[in-house]
């Protein structure tokens, strides 16, 4: 299920205007879930398919985002915060408990994970000041990953314990990083500012394979159940003119029907 969702925010993520969709119940096509003054992205559903977390941004600070929880069948702009703090980068855990998420307090970089439904945060690293991160990813397998200064760490989401470390052989920033369904794979994403591509990372063995080249900007991996792999491209043309501190007002979450014969997981 946990795929099934994430698979549509892939589809229908445009060029300009970043929105989120998940699939629609009643043949209405398109419903607009939330209505920021600046942007809603990333969304992330859960395993049962009844939730939304999703980075929301503010006036306030359009380029620190905050996460906030939405369900599936709520009416329009109930969501409310999932953690006091700025936050980005989440996963959820296999149960559908809890979300992991990294947070920058200053310089301060770290993974943490909350308790969705009563609020209960534990931090799960300990990196030094000025350490860069990338978005977590939540295994099958119970595990979690993510990108620290080039390096892919993956920990014990109980205590944070590190189980492992995988050098990666590029020196460009890492964002996205995604688990494939079966836990033994990772597709990261590599941004050198200019553009980006996907790696595919073998957990195992520790070796890493480019899979996307180009001047385009890839992003957002996700996997679906049959192993294969989906993510979002932007023309690079058009990445270089669009602004990162100025978000679309259009960029908020929606609702539409799957793309027919897109979604036979």
């Amino acid at each position: 299920m946990k795929s099934r969702w994430v698979q549509l925010v892939v589809l229908v993520t445009s060029v300009f205007a970043l929105s989120a969709f998940q699939a629609s119940r009643t043949p209405s096509g398109v419903r607009q879930l939330t209505s920021g003054p600046v942007a809603e992205l990333a969304a992330r559903c859960s395993p049962d398919g009844k939730w939304i977390v999703f980075q929301k941004y503010t006036s306030a600070d359009p380029v620190s985002p905050e996460l906030w929880l939405l369900a599936i069948d709520a009416t329009f702009d109930t969501a409310k915060p999932l953690v006091p703090m700025k936050a980005s980068g989440a996963d959820w855990s296999p149960d559908g408990q809890w979300v992991s998420f990294r947070t920058s307090l200053g310089r301060e970089n770290q993974v943490w994970k909350v308790r969705v439904h009563t609020g209960e945060l534990r931090r799960l690293t300990n990196f030094e000041p000025g350490t860069a991160i990338g978005s977590t990813a939540w295994s099958s397998e119970d595990k979690i990953a993510f990108v620290a200064n080039g390096q892919i760490e993956i920990i014990d989401p109980l205590g944070g314990h590190k189980l492992q470390s995988i050098r990666l052989p590029h020196s460009a920033v890492e964002n996205d990083i995604a688990f494939s369904p079966n836990g033994r794979l990772l597709a990261v994403t590599s941004d050198n500012g200019t553009d980006g591509d996907i790696w595919l990372v073998d957990v195992e063995k520790r070796a890493a394979k480019q899979i996307t080249v180009g001047a385009d900007h890839d992003s957002g991996p996700s996997w679906l159940q049959n192993g294969k792999l989906l993510f979002s491209r932007q023309n690079g043309e058009h990445l270089h003119r669009q602004s990162r501190r100025h978000r679309s007002a259009q960029d908020h979450l929606r609702c539409a029907r799957p793309v027919p014969g897109c979604c036979a997981a």
